[in-house]
């Protein structure tokens, strides 16, 4: 079981840089923020470079002493969390195609929703993808 706060911290910075991105016309950062979640799909979330920052940062804490790191309030499935990430990396991927195409206004299309599933994460601690895998899993049992 993987400790949620580092998915959820690197989620918020995937959300925000999606945003910054769409409000300031930059859409290069598609391509850079697909390069990052799939390193993330590839690696699974134990070694996903987002998540491994924050929780290099997060599990110590804010006023916390030091060399004892802060027990986690919920644990996700690393299973569903690789399956939501390399959804959030398809789509991603193809927004970079859009991007690459020169069709910005679809591409944002499909960053923005890759947004909210990541702000929805951050935000609630609700994982999306997760919630399909799940779904599907007790289904097929």
């Amino acid at each position: 079981m993987i400790d949620s706060r580092g998915p959820r911290v690197g989620q918020t910075i995937i959300a925000v840089a999606l945003v910054v991105g769409f409000v300031f016309s930059a859409p290069v950062i598609i391509p850079i923020a697909m390069v990052v979640v799939g390193i993330g799909a590839i690696a699974g979330p134990a070694n996903d470079p987002l998540s491994r920052l924050s929780t290099s940062l997060v599990a110590r804490g804010f006023g916390h002493r030091p060399g004892t790191p802060r027990r986690p309030a919920r644990l996700e499935d690393p299973q569903a969390l690789r399956t939501s990430t390399v959804a959030e990396a398809i789509t991603l991927g193809a927004a970079t195609v859009f991007v690459v195409a020169g069709v910005n206004s679809l591409a944002w299309v499909f960053g923005l929703l890759v947004a909210v599933v990541a702000a929805t994460m951050a935000i609630t601690s609700v994982c999306l993808g997760c919630e399909v895998y799940e779904r599907l899993r007790d289904r097929n049992r």
